[in-house]
């Protein structure tokens, strides 16, 4: 996008700078300085005011292809059970990657998983979740797994 040089402030709201006037403003604040019209960005199916905290001078939205892989096999303190996952992606094999790696997960009896540290993004909300336990910690409250179970795994899936 070649930039023409003359006031350069993108549009803000101080009343509410996430809606989809605000966003709209800002599009044709783009259109009329690069001369690229940003039809698609502008077709989204979500209140604005949910990107508040997330993204600062939204204008839209961008589709990138949704693929899914799964399910992984969690055995977690806080999930347990099968999950299928979601992998937005323009990237090809990706998914089919992931899905080959979670099979292998599954048949060695799936992924052991716990906290070892509590953080929380900037502006989450507090969480009730219990502390963290140390690596050591958590190692000594679970079986020893073993490399060699997860390698023939990998052997007698692989093509």
């Amino acid at each position: 996008m070649a930039v023409q040089q003359t006031n350069s402030k993108i549009p803000r709201s101080r009343e509410n700078d996430y809606t989809s006037e605000a966003a709209a403003s800002r599009r044709e604040f783009l259109r009329e300085r690069t001369d690229v019209a940003l039809d698609h960005v502008s077709e989204f199916s979500f209140d604005p005011a949910r990107a508040q905290g997330n993204i600062e001078n939204f204008i839209g939205v961008a589709q990138v292809p949704l693929g899914v892989a799964g399910p992984v096999l969690v055995n977690g303190e806080h999930a347990q059970g099968e999950y299928y996952v979601p992998l937005a992606t323009a990237e090809g094999t990706l998914v089919a990657s992931y899905n080959r790696g979670m099979r292998l997960l599954r048949e060695a009896s799936g992924v052991t998983t716990t906290t070892t540290a509590r953080t929380r993004p900037t502006g989450s909300p507090r969480s009730s979740s219990p502390p963290a336990r140390t690596w050591p910690t958590w190692r000594n409250l679970r079986p020893p797994t073993t490399t060699a179970s997860f390698s023939r795994t990998g052997i007698s899936t692989s093509r």
